[in-house]
């Protein structure tokens, strides 16, 4: 699985202008000039950065994980979506995907979870 972690990048800044672009608008539309000169700019721009931080910071979270050699259960979650019970559960039981034990830390390799999911493809055939 490739996280293509550009292209998410493109589109988290291209939705942040688009809302500063509505948040604008609806200033203009809702407020006279005499309180549109008074809305704290300080503070939009806190909530314009709040909202651009928040659209970088998934696509850049996928990317750093996808570039990880291993990985914890929680970060399986993230990248993969499998829950870290059915991990623990598919572990106790000598289920796969293969994982690494080292210490108390039982980690997971990205070839290792790929061929887990590839192994639980249904093939579904025409009759």
């Amino acid at each position: 699985m490739k996280i293509h972690g550009n292209e998410d990048i493109k589109q988290a800044i291209s939705d942040a202008f688009l809302h500063a672009e509505k948040l604008e608008k609806l200033i203009q539309d809702h407020f006279d000039q005499e309180n549109q000169a008074n809305i704290n700019t300080t503070r939009l721009s806190k909530i314009m950065t709040k909202a651009i931080e928040k659209s970088f910071s998934r696509p850049a979270r996928l990317e750093e994980l996808s570039r990880k050699k291993m990985l914890t259960a929680s970060e399986v979650f993230e990248l993969y979506g499998i829950r870290a019970n059915t991990l623990s559960r598919r572990r106790n039981s000598g289920e796969p995907p293969e994982y690494y034990k080292i210490g108390a830390a039982c980690l997971y390799s990205h070839e290792g979870i790929v061929a887990f999911i590839r192994q639980c493809q249904v093939k579904v055939y025409n009759r």
